[in-house]
């Protein structure tokens, strides 16, 4: 993805996120169940029990991690910071990038997986990413944990993923992006409760267009030496 859509992807983050955090709370279980549907299928009118939830879990202290740094982990960075979230970031080298408290090298993610409530990937298809978040990778994860990918399906090991959410090791996952697209309607991700599915569109927005203009005029403008 790069800066047109940044906004867009980032906004679906932060919305995935937000859900990420009430799911915890079991006593809405019925809820999430309703809006899983909701979102999955398109429909809108979600329907709560009707209670009053004191002790709903919240964004602001919790450990989000961001694998890729670019313009769309920067945007979700800065929005989810502004909930009070501990935001840190991985990227190839380490270096500092706005919006993020900390940023940590590749080669530290696994130090950093055993405390990360939501983990954000947002990083393009490499060689050296491909199935970087495999089946060791899950495993170092809390089982309170939750997953949004935003990136490409290849990074994260579908099939790892549907086992630790199958064996409870895993508490959900947030996914717009997969191995094979659409997702063949036999998986087994489609009828899990914790389990929100969009069809690689985090990125579609009705500002997109706009957004690409300002781009391409920024671009002519610096290349043309005017400004």
């Amino acid at each position: 993805m790069n800066g047109r859509s940044a906004k867009k992807a980032s906004q679906y983050i932060v919305r995935k996120t937000h859900t990420a955090c009430l799911w915890q709370s079991g006593s809405c279980s019925e809820f999430w169940s309703f809006l899983k549907k909701a979102e999955n299928c398109g429909k809108t009118n979600v329907i709560t029990d009707g209670k009053k939830h004191r002790q709903l879990p919240e964004l602001a202290g919790k450990q989000v991690l961001i694998v890729g740094t670019g313009y769309v982990g920067r945007a979700a960075a800065k929005r989810i910071s502004a909930f009070e979230a501990n935001v840190v970031g991985v990227n190839r080298s380490g270096h500092s990038v706005p919006d993020f408290r900390e940023v940590y090298s590749a080669e530290q993610l696994d130090e950093l997986l055993p405390s990360t409530d939501i983990l954000i990937l947002a990083l393009p298809l490499t060689a050296d990413t491909f199935g970087l978040i495999d089946g060791r990778r899950l495993a170092l994860m809390p089982c309170t944990s939750v997953i949004i990918n935003v990136s490409r399906g290849s990074i994260l090991d579908e099939a790892a993923l549907t086992d630790a959410l199958k064996g409870k090791r895993l508490f959900g996952a947030a996914l717009d992006v997969f191995t094979q697209e659409p997702l063949p309607a036999d998986s087994p991700l489609w009828d899990m409760e914790r389990v929100l599915i969009s069809s690689h569109n985090s990125f579609s927005g009705a500002g997109n267009h706009q957004r690409l203009w300002h781009v391409i005029r920024k671009n002519l403008i610096e290349r043309s030496g005017e400004g």
